[in-house]
């Protein structure tokens, strides 16, 4: 039996309180990840003084072995042996509980500027592309560094439904920066009249006739991509190997990315080009057939079970 401590980051409202209710992609890839005969902790930043954890041994009542998180400090209340510690975000709240488990197994998932561990060192190190695998061994000569892909979270799967879209987009944006990373402006300025484009989040910027926004929880995204026939990723560069293309591809949705897109184009299939271009290739990709070989690939080679497989073969080789 191993001990795991994954570490995911802010506590979301949308998290269910147990382990094996959450419909968060990470908190269903850690609790896979662990052996179902293993202790597996998931540990949140809670803004309240509270705690904010929880795992297979801590479904209803605090263990007596656990730890607890009282605003963002650790408080053992008895020493754990961690066999394996997975840090997904590479925030700096994260220093005090990894410092405090030197003989662990360590795996780093960052991203924009906390691509790369600044601290600690860290047995695996997992990137977007093939341009940070290649920085990243030569920076990091004792860790093993490899390409991941990010799957979808199991709920995201193609809902049977009217094609009521040609496009979707999504853009959650609630600031001015936000809504300059994922270009929201630009969409609306360069999209055709005659494509009708489901834009799922919410902006400040007023959009087009064509353009339809529509805000929904997350358990409800299935069911709006699947109303669109082509899905599009035109943001800028900031970020990398961003969810949403998973999550379409899962629902059935060919991916259009703007080149400007941070991915590992050796895994994803879809259309990936330039500006004077982009709109030119929705019309290519709004296929059934096409739609179809999405899901299949998608779930061959995207999935949580290969992510899974995949992982476990990096952490065992």
């Amino acid at each position: 039996m191993k001990t795991w401590l994954f570490l995911r980051g802010e506590y979301d409202k949308n998290n269910a309180e147990n382990l094996k209710n959450d419909t968060d992609m990470w908190c269903q890839l850690f609790d896979e990840l662990a052996d179902i005969k293993d202790k597996c902790f998931v540990w949140f930043k809670s803004k309240r003084s509270e705690i904010k954890w929880y795992g297979r041994i801590a479904e209803n009542e605090k263990p007596k072995d656990c730890i607890i998180i009282d605003d963002g400090k650790l408080i053992p209340t008895s020493r754990i042996e961690f066999d394996y510690i997975f840090a997904r975000g590479g925030f700096d709240y994260y220093d005090p509980i990894v410092k405090k488990c030197p003989n662990a197994y360590k795996i780093y998932y960052g991203a924009g500027s906390r691509v790369f561990p600044k601290k600690h060192h860290y047995d695996l190190i997992l990137v977007d592309t093939q341009e940070q695998k290649e920085k990243g061994e030569k920076k990091f000569l004792k860790s093993k560094v490899a390409l991941w892909i990010k799957p979808a979270a199991r709920h995201f799967k193609p809902v049977e439904c009217k094609k009521k879209y040609d496009v979707c987009f999504v853009a959650d944006c609630h600031s001015k920066y936000q809504e300059d990373f994922k270009r929201v402006k630009w969409v609306y300025d360069t999209v055709p009249k005659n494509l009708k484009v489901l834009h799922l989040g919410q902006s400040s910027i007023k959009p087009p006739k064509n353009v339809t926004v529509k805000k929904v929880p997350r358990l409800k995204m299935p069911e709006m991509i699947s109303q669109c026939n082509v899905g599009i990723v035109p943001y800028k560069s900031k970020d990398s190997a961003p969810r949403v293309i998973p999550e379409m591809m899962a629902c059935g949705l060919p991916v259009v990315c703007l080149d400007s897109v941070n991915i590992n184009i050796y895994c994803y299939r879809g259309f990936i080009t330039e500006k004077k271009h982009f709109w030119d290739c929705i019309e290519r990709t709004n296929d059934p057939l096409w739609q179809k070989l999405v899901v299949e690939y998608y779930n061959t080679n995207m999935s949580l079970i290969p992510a899974i497989k995949y992982l476990k073969g990096l952490i065992n080789d």
